[in-house]
């Protein structure tokens, strides 16, 4: 098995699929999410920022953070965040999260966002990627962190997924978890655990949304449920 795998999906190109697939939403949802825990003028850095598509969506909605961090681990796609245009100041480092530090000082950031990176590698690089996350945030600071629920079949990109229990028993020896999201289900998933009202919605919501859209919708409040799971971290 390879320690890593360094492919993503490309939001940008997401057209070549056809459709705009769950997976690609759920992306634009995480981001969109960042919004509520970002004020004016905070840092933020981005674990895993690929492209820097997160930046972007700041842009666009007109939030402007002190400074935004980018780190991955290719080279290629940090050209790709550089080039741009926002009107806030952005910094990128291509580093290994696996075997080397966070260049900033302890208590730097503001907000921490770690979206669908941990199960590109092997678990034992976890604890020091998030020992290094709790050093640079400050103590009222944020992580937000997502990343699939294994459902017993992984993805062919990824090299481990995690259970919900697995992974929250290495998140609370470094934070303390404040709430939890599902970020998509199938219908299959979460339709049992609604209510006879809440299927009602389901229902009459389905008649205009297609499933990709549907699986985005209620999964935020089925996290155990769900396929992929965004944690709320805190100190």
């Amino acid at each position: 098995m390879s320690e890593i795998n360094k492919t993503q999906l490309d939001i940008e190109r997401a057209e070549d699929r056809g459709i705009i697939h769950r997976d690609y939403a759920a992306h634009y949802f995480r981001w969109s999410f960042v919004l509520k825990y970002l004020k004016y003028q905070q840092s933020i850095l981005d674990l895993g920022c690929a492209n820097g598509m997160l930046a972007q969506v700041l842009y666009v909605n007109k939030f402007k953070p002190s400074l935004y961090i980018g780190i991955d681990i290719r080279f290629n796609v940090l050209k790709d965040l550089e080039s741009r245009k926002v009107n806030f100041p952005v910094k990128t480092h291509c580093i290994d999260l696996r075997h080397n530090s966070i260049p900033y000082d302890d208590k730097t950031f503001d907000r921490i966002t770690c979206f669908e990176m941990v199960e590109h590698f092997m678990p034992e690089h976890l604890p020091k990627i998030l020992s290094e996350a709790r050093r640079v945030l400050k103590d009222d600071g944020v992580m937000l962190l997502s990343t699939p629920n294994f459902n017993g079949q992984k993805a062919t990109n990824h090299v481990h997924e995690y259970k919900e229990d697995e992974l929250g028993y290495e998140l609370v020896k470094h934070f303390r978890v404040k709430n939890q999201f599902g970020t998509f289900a199938s219908k299959s998933d979460v339709y049992w655990k609604l209510d006879e009202h809440e299927q009602n919605v389901y229902d009459r919501l389905r008649e205009y949304y297609d499933s990709n859209v549907m699986s985005n919708i209620f999964a935020p409040l089925h996290p155990h449920e769900s396929r992929n799971i965004l944690w709320i971290l805190q100190k």
